[in-house]
């Protein structure tokens, strides 16, 4: 029996096919946390499957465009329509639903000491693991991207 699981918290469902009672795993886990004052935008045509935009105009910053969509219960851009109404949080309430967006200053505490070191090419190593001189990709650092 799993004690500490979200499926523990999913209300049943009388199932007619089997006749027994049956956990309903459509059953929504997350509550987002209660802020009183949330703010109405009704969904323009010009913003119509574009949280981006709203997030820009509301905040000044296009980048809560997934957190509108996921306060509001919207798991796909594309079904934000015209004349919907969506719910927003103030401005100064919006940085407590952000996760951390950057890993810059986590980049910054590493030593040379824990980066991860390309094994020898006599070492034993896993597929996916590079080894020194590998030229199957490239490391762009000014962009901060690797390049296959």
């Amino acid at each position: 029996m799993l004690v500490n699981s979200n499926i523990n918290i999913k209300p049943t469902i009388h199932s007619e096919h089997c006749g027994e009672e049956i956990i309903h795993l459509g059953a929504y886990t997350y509550v987002p946390p209660v802020i009183v004052n949330f703010h109405t935008y009704v969904v323009s045509k010009s913003h119509v499957a574009r949280p981006d935009l709203i997030s820009k105009i509301i905040y000044g910053d296009d980048r809560y465009g997934d957190l509108i969509c996921k306060l509001n219960g919207i798991s796909n851009p594309f079904e934000l329509n015209e004349g919907m109404i969506i719910a927003l949080p103030p401005a100064a309430d919006i940085v407590r639903f952000l996760v951390r967006d950057s890993f810059d200053d986590v980049a910054e505490t590493k030593t040379d000491s824990n980066k991860p070191k390309p094994k020898a090419k006599k070492d034993k190593r896993k597929p996916n693991e590079a080894i020194i001189g590998d030229t199957r990709f490239k490391i762009d650092k000014e962009r901060k991207l690797i390049i296959y």
